[in-house]
Protein backbone atom coordinates (compact mmCIF):
# COMPACT_ATOMS: atom_id res chain seq x y z
CA UNK A 1 0.00 0.00 0.00
CA UNK A 2 2.89 2.66 0.87
CA UNK A 3 5.95 3.04 -1.43
CA UNK A 4 8.80 4.33 0.35
CA UNK A 5 11.02 6.74 -2.45
CA UNK A 6 14.98 7.38 -0.54
CA UNK A 7 16.92 9.90 -2.76
CA UNK A 8 20.42 8.90 -2.23
CA UNK A 9 24.07 11.02 -2.36
CA UNK A 10 26.47 9.48 -0.23
CA UNK A 11 29.85 11.52 -0.31
CA UNK A 12 31.36 10.45 3.39
CA UNK A 13 31.76 7.58 6.06
CA UNK A 14 29.10 9.75 8.15
CA UNK A 15 26.74 10.68 5.40
CA UNK A 16 26.89 6.20 4.49
CA UNK A 17 26.34 5.15 8.44
CA UNK A 18 23.08 7.82 8.47
CA UNK A 19 21.48 5.94 5.48
CA UNK A 20 22.85 2.46 7.03
CA UNK A 21 20.76 3.67 9.71
CA UNK A 22 17.67 4.81 7.86
CA UNK A 23 17.67 1.22 6.41
CA UNK A 24 17.51 -0.45 10.10
CA UNK A 25 14.65 2.16 10.85
CA UNK A 26 12.46 0.64 8.11
CA UNK A 27 13.53 -3.20 8.70
CA UNK A 28 11.90 -2.32 12.28
CA UNK A 29 8.42 -1.09 10.97
CA UNK A 30 5.65 -2.71 12.71
CA UNK A 31 3.83 -2.44 9.43
CA UNK A 32 5.32 -3.93 6.79
CA UNK A 33 2.88 -3.27 3.96
CA UNK A 34 5.36 -1.36 1.68
CA UNK A 35 8.17 -1.26 -0.65
CA UNK A 36 11.39 0.57 -1.04
CA UNK A 37 12.96 2.51 -3.83
CA UNK A 38 16.42 3.81 -2.85
CA UNK A 39 17.26 6.32 -5.21
CA UNK A 40 21.63 6.89 -5.71
CA UNK A 41 22.08 10.21 -7.59
CA UNK A 42 25.38 9.51 -8.67
CA UNK A 43 27.07 8.92 -5.41
CA UNK A 44 30.86 8.08 -5.56
CA UNK A 45 31.70 4.66 -5.53
CA UNK A 46 33.18 4.43 -2.44
CA UNK A 47 29.90 5.39 -0.69
CA UNK A 48 27.52 3.46 -3.17
CA UNK A 49 24.23 2.28 -1.16
CA UNK A 50 23.83 -0.53 -2.60
CA UNK A 51 26.48 -1.85 -0.77
CA UNK A 52 23.94 -1.65 1.90
CA UNK A 53 21.11 -3.78 0.18
CA UNK A 54 21.75 -6.63 2.40
CA UNK A 55 20.41 -4.40 5.27
CA UNK A 56 17.51 -3.21 3.12
CA UNK A 57 14.12 -4.68 3.93
CA UNK A 58 12.69 -7.55 1.71
CA UNK A 59 10.85 -5.39 -0.81
CA UNK A 60 13.66 -2.85 -2.13
CA UNK A 61 14.73 -1.66 -5.54
CA UNK A 62 18.16 0.20 -5.83
CA UNK A 63 18.25 2.62 -8.74
CA UNK A 64 21.35 4.30 -9.88
CA UNK A 65 21.52 7.60 -11.86
CA UNK A 66 24.88 7.53 -14.33
CA UNK A 67 25.75 11.32 -12.36
CA UNK A 68 24.38 13.31 -9.74
CA UNK A 69 21.33 15.62 -10.86
CA UNK A 70 19.79 16.76 -7.78
CA UNK A 71 16.84 15.55 -5.39
CA UNK A 72 14.20 16.25 -7.60
CA UNK A 73 15.58 14.31 -10.64
CA UNK A 74 15.87 11.55 -7.85
CA UNK A 75 12.68 11.99 -6.19
CA UNK A 76 10.57 11.65 -9.64
CA UNK A 77 12.45 8.37 -10.51
CA UNK A 78 11.87 6.91 -7.70
CA UNK A 79 8.15 7.40 -7.45
CA UNK A 80 7.64 6.63 -11.02
CA UNK A 81 8.87 3.37 -10.41
CA UNK A 82 6.48 2.74 -7.44
CA UNK A 83 3.82 0.42 -7.30
CA UNK A 84 1.70 1.63 -4.13
CA UNK A 85 -0.87 4.09 -4.28
CA UNK A 86 0.61 6.03 -1.25
CA UNK A 87 4.30 7.44 -1.45
CA UNK A 88 6.18 8.11 1.33
CA UNK A 89 9.43 10.26 0.82
CA UNK A 90 12.38 10.10 3.33
CA UNK A 91 15.56 11.57 3.45
CA UNK A 92 18.07 8.91 3.54
CA UNK A 93 19.13 10.67 7.49
CA UNK A 94 16.19 10.16 9.00
CA UNK A 95 15.71 7.16 11.34
CA UNK A 96 11.93 6.42 12.02
CA UNK A 97 10.23 5.24 14.73
CA UNK A 98 8.55 1.81 14.25
CA UNK A 99 4.94 3.05 13.90
CA UNK A 100 5.67 5.42 11.60
CA UNK A 101 4.97 3.63 8.23
CA UNK A 102 1.46 2.39 9.68
CA UNK A 103 0.66 5.77 10.87
CA UNK A 104 0.75 7.34 7.90
CA UNK A 105 -0.96 4.35 6.17
CA UNK A 106 -3.80 4.68 8.65
CA UNK A 107 -4.13 8.60 7.87
CA UNK A 108 -4.79 7.83 4.34
CA UNK A 109 -6.93 5.29 5.03
CA UNK A 110 -9.46 7.40 6.79
CA UNK A 111 -8.64 10.69 4.89
CA UNK A 112 -8.18 9.50 0.82
CA UNK A 113 -6.61 11.20 -1.79
CA UNK A 114 -6.83 14.85 -1.28
CA UNK A 115 -4.43 14.95 1.62
CA UNK A 116 -0.75 15.38 2.42
CA UNK A 117 0.67 13.65 5.54
CA UNK A 118 3.51 15.58 6.81
CA UNK A 119 5.73 13.32 9.37
CA UNK A 120 6.93 15.06 12.40
CA UNK A 121 11.09 15.61 12.64
CA UNK A 122 12.57 15.49 15.94
CA UNK A 123 16.37 17.00 16.14
CA UNK A 124 19.38 14.70 17.26
CA UNK A 125 22.34 16.06 17.39
CA UNK A 126 24.51 12.93 19.77
CA UNK A 127 23.68 9.69 18.30
CA UNK A 128 24.01 8.14 21.76
CA UNK A 129 21.51 9.88 23.66
CA UNK A 130 18.26 10.07 23.42
CA UNK A 131 16.42 12.98 21.11
CA UNK A 132 15.09 15.22 22.98
CA UNK A 133 12.48 17.75 21.05
CA UNK A 134 12.36 21.60 21.11
CA UNK A 135 10.25 24.05 19.44
CA UNK A 136 13.36 25.79 18.88
CA UNK A 137 14.27 23.94 16.43
CA UNK A 138 11.11 20.96 15.70
CA UNK A 139 8.59 23.29 14.70
CA UNK A 140 8.26 23.36 11.28
CA UNK A 141 5.53 24.91 9.46
CA UNK A 142 6.24 24.06 5.47
CA UNK A 143 3.27 22.50 3.54
CA UNK A 144 5.09 20.31 1.76
CA UNK A 145 8.79 19.21 3.10
CA UNK A 146 10.54 15.84 1.51
CA UNK A 147 12.96 15.27 5.08
CA UNK A 148 9.24 12.60 5.82
CA UNK A 149 5.91 13.42 3.88
CA UNK A 150 3.38 11.14 2.18
CA UNK A 151 0.70 11.83 -0.08
CA UNK A 152 -1.32 9.79 -3.14
CA UNK A 153 0.77 8.93 -6.21
CA UNK A 154 -2.04 10.08 -8.07
CA UNK A 155 -1.18 13.63 -6.95
CA UNK A 156 2.40 13.03 -7.98
CA UNK A 157 0.75 12.18 -11.93
CA UNK A 158 -1.39 15.20 -11.86
CA UNK A 159 1.27 17.69 -11.13
CA UNK A 160 4.34 16.15 -12.97
CA UNK A 161 6.08 15.71 -9.44
CA UNK A 162 9.22 17.65 -9.04
CA UNK A 163 10.31 20.44 -11.21
CA UNK A 164 13.67 19.24 -12.67
CA UNK A 165 14.88 22.54 -12.79
CA UNK A 166 15.33 22.78 -9.49
CA UNK A 167 19.51 21.36 -9.43
CA UNK A 168 20.61 23.50 -6.54
CA UNK A 169 20.24 23.36 -3.06
CA UNK A 170 17.00 23.31 -1.58
CA UNK A 171 12.98 24.64 -2.87
CA UNK A 172 11.99 21.70 -5.22
CA UNK A 173 9.70 20.27 -2.53
CA UNK A 174 8.45 24.05 -1.29
CA UNK A 175 7.73 24.44 -5.16
CA UNK A 176 5.96 21.29 -5.60
CA UNK A 177 3.89 22.32 -2.50
CA UNK A 178 2.80 25.03 -3.50
CA UNK A 179 1.65 23.93 -6.59
CA UNK A 180 -0.08 21.22 -4.63
CA UNK A 181 -1.88 24.09 -2.55
CA UNK A 182 -2.83 25.66 -5.44
CA UNK A 183 -4.61 22.50 -6.45
CA UNK A 184 -7.03 22.48 -3.37
CA UNK A 185 -4.73 19.45 -1.62
CA UNK A 186 -5.09 19.55 2.60
CA UNK A 187 -2.11 18.96 4.70
CA UNK A 188 -2.04 17.79 8.66
CA UNK A 189 0.84 17.39 11.06
CA UNK A 190 1.12 13.49 11.65
CA UNK A 191 2.41 13.60 15.00
CA UNK A 192 2.05 10.19 15.46
CA UNK A 193 5.04 9.57 12.69
CA UNK A 194 8.24 10.35 13.98
CA UNK A 195 11.84 10.08 12.59
CA UNK A 196 15.00 11.59 13.90
CA UNK A 197 17.40 13.78 12.11
CA UNK A 198 20.75 13.72 13.03
CA UNK A 199 21.99 17.18 13.24
CA UNK A 200 25.42 17.33 14.88
CA UNK A 201 26.78 20.10 17.09
CA UNK A 202 27.91 22.94 15.15
CA UNK A 203 31.72 24.21 15.54
CA UNK A 204 33.26 27.76 15.25
CA UNK A 205 36.84 26.36 15.67
CA UNK A 206 37.48 25.15 11.67
CA UNK A 207 36.94 28.07 9.24
CA UNK A 208 36.14 25.44 6.41
CA UNK A 209 33.25 24.57 8.00
CA UNK A 210 31.61 27.54 8.82
CA UNK A 211 32.45 28.59 4.85
CA UNK A 212 30.94 25.20 3.69
CA UNK A 213 27.69 26.41 5.68
CA UNK A 214 27.70 29.98 4.19
CA UNK A 215 28.23 28.54 0.66
CA UNK A 216 25.10 26.11 1.13
CA UNK A 217 22.93 29.05 2.19
CA UNK A 218 23.77 31.31 -1.03
CA UNK A 219 23.68 28.01 -2.79
CA UNK A 220 19.89 28.03 -1.18
CA UNK A 221 19.77 31.41 -2.77
CA UNK A 222 20.10 30.31 -6.67
CA UNK A 223 16.91 27.66 -5.71
CA UNK A 224 15.23 30.94 -4.54
CA UNK A 225 15.87 32.88 -7.32
CA UNK A 226 14.51 30.12 -9.59
CA UNK A 227 11.69 29.94 -7.23
CA UNK A 228 10.55 33.33 -7.83
CA UNK A 229 10.17 33.42 -11.41
CA UNK A 230 8.14 30.68 -12.00
CA UNK A 231 5.63 32.30 -8.82
CA UNK A 232 6.49 35.73 -8.34
CA UNK A 233 3.96 36.13 -5.98
CA UNK A 234 5.81 34.03 -3.55
CA UNK A 235 8.59 36.88 -2.37
CA UNK A 236 7.36 36.83 0.73
CA UNK A 237 7.65 33.11 1.12
CA UNK A 238 11.26 33.31 0.16
CA UNK A 239 12.04 36.90 2.10
CA UNK A 240 12.49 38.19 -1.01
CA UNK A 241 11.21 41.98 -0.22
CA UNK A 242 13.07 44.86 0.16
CA UNK A 243 12.37 44.80 3.82
CA UNK A 244 13.98 41.24 4.20
CA UNK A 245 17.31 42.55 2.35
CA UNK A 246 17.24 45.65 4.47
CA UNK A 247 17.23 43.79 7.78
CA UNK A 248 20.04 41.08 6.38
CA UNK A 249 22.21 44.17 5.80
CA UNK A 250 21.73 45.63 8.86
CA UNK A 251 22.31 42.56 10.84
CA UNK A 252 25.34 41.24 9.14
CA UNK A 253 27.20 44.78 9.71
CA UNK A 254 26.66 45.52 13.31
CA UNK A 255 27.02 41.86 14.53
CA UNK A 256 30.44 41.13 14.96
CA UNK A 257 30.19 37.61 13.43
CA UNK A 258 33.49 35.88 15.31
CA UNK A 259 32.54 36.76 18.68
CA UNK A 260 28.61 35.62 18.37
CA UNK A 261 29.71 32.29 16.98
CA UNK A 262 32.12 31.62 19.48
CA UNK A 263 29.36 33.05 22.24
CA UNK A 264 26.47 30.50 20.59
CA UNK A 265 29.31 28.08 20.92
CA UNK A 266 28.92 28.64 24.73
CA UNK A 267 25.52 28.45 24.54
CA UNK A 268 24.84 25.44 23.00
CA UNK A 269 26.68 23.30 26.28
CA UNK A 270 23.62 24.65 27.91
CA UNK A 271 21.08 24.96 25.61
CA UNK A 272 22.16 22.88 22.19
CA UNK A 273 18.81 23.29 20.58
CA UNK A 274 18.41 26.68 21.50
CA UNK A 275 21.71 28.01 20.18
CA UNK A 276 21.16 25.97 17.03
CA UNK A 277 18.28 28.14 16.35
CA UNK A 278 20.55 31.04 16.78
CA UNK A 279 22.91 29.93 14.79
CA UNK A 280 20.31 28.76 11.70
CA UNK A 281 19.10 32.54 12.07
CA UNK A 282 22.33 34.29 11.39
CA UNK A 283 23.16 31.67 8.59
CA UNK A 284 19.88 32.17 7.21
CA UNK A 285 20.79 36.63 6.90
CA UNK A 286 23.51 34.98 4.18
CA UNK A 287 20.96 33.46 2.13
CA UNK A 288 18.84 36.71 2.13
CA UNK A 289 22.05 38.79 1.19
CA UNK A 290 22.74 36.22 -1.55
CA UNK A 291 19.05 36.06 -2.91
CA UNK A 292 18.93 40.09 -2.99
CA UNK A 293 22.40 40.22 -4.92
CA UNK A 294 21.19 37.69 -7.38
CA UNK A 295 17.86 39.77 -8.05
CA UNK A 296 19.88 42.94 -8.31
CA UNK A 297 22.69 40.95 -11.00
CA UNK A 298 19.27 39.04 -12.49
Amino acid sequence: MLSIVVPVYLTDTQGFALFARCLDSLCQQWNGDFEVIVVDDGSPMAYQPERLKNKAPRRSTFIRLPENQGRAVARNRGWQRARAPWILFLDADMALQAEAVGAHLDFHRAHGFGWIAQGHIVGQQYLDQEPVESVWTDASQAFFATGQVSIAREALIKTGGFDEDFTAYGWEDLELGLRLKQLGYRQKKLKTAISFHFEPPFSVHDAEDWTKAVDKEQQRAHGALLFLQKHPQAKYLCQASAFDAQCAHLLLGALPTRPFLQGLVALQKRYPKMALALYRGLLHQYYVQALNDLKGAS
